[in-house]
């Protein structure tokens, strides 16, 4: 399974999330590793693409 990189969009800090080709298209949220705030992570519905990344609220 790869990872996904990114930093946190609350406080900079890297965090990584495993991609599971079964949820291309959806979008997941889960705590920054760091400061514990939620994120949320559009994923790609392309194996291709590039999630989204915001902060919840933003």
């Amino acid at each position: 399974m790869e990872l996904y990189s990114f930093a946190c969009p609350w406080c900079n800090e890297p965090n990584e999330l495993p991609l599971d080709p079964g949820e291309l298209g959806q979008e997941v949220v889960m705590d920054c590793r760091v400061c514990c705030r939620p994120i949320e992570i559009e994923l790609p519905d392309q194996p291709d693409g590039e999630p989204v990344v915001r902060g919840e609220g933003h």
